[in-house]
């Protein structure tokens, strides 16, 4: 037991230093292969050699791996990309919904919604954290800290 906590302890503080990858050509073969060299902060290193194929093979191997990056990228990317639509088609629907309804869009989803966030809270502003309540202002929703500070919170 006490062997297994060292080894866990002594792996937990291994930070990367260096990683290396590249890729070399067997001349006997043609086949293509990866050579990984990771250099640890306790100066340990673990090399790996994966065999990959001919020349087609490792080229659709790395497009593939390539793709695979591009759409982890591209994932992240769509909602800063969406965000101005969005934020455009709420903007001409909550004025359509004033003109239709004329009331303030605010106000409605405050009445529609406001219900399920009355009660206690905190607000969190970098390390400072105020406990308090959210109780119905008039049309509006009040965050009062057990301060004696009061917040007006608007649902957006």
């Amino acid at each position: 037991m006490a062997f297994l906590m060292l080894s866990i302890i002594t792996n937990a503080q291994k930070q990367v230093v260096k990683d290396t990858i590249y890729v070399t050509k067997n001349s006997n073969n043609g086949t293509y292969f990866v050579t990984r060299i990771t250099n640890y902060s306790d100066e340990s290193s673990n090399v790996t050699k994966d065999v990959i194929g001919d020349s087609t093979v490792t080229a659709n191997t790395f497009m593939t791996q390539i793709e695979q990056e591009s759409n982890k990228l591209s994932q992240a990317a769509i909602p800063i990309i969406l965000k101005r639509t969005s934020d455009n088609a709420m903007s001409v629907y909550a004025s359509m919904f004033e003109k239709v309804t004329r009331k303030n869009i605010w106000v409605e989803s405050n009445s529609k919604y406001g219900s399920n966030l009355l009660g206690n809270w905190v607000v969190v502003m970098g390390e400072k954290v105020t406990p308090g309540v959210i109780a119905q202002s008039q049309s509006n929703l009040a965050f009062t800290p057990n301060k004696d500070k009061e917040y007006q919170l608007r649902i957006i």
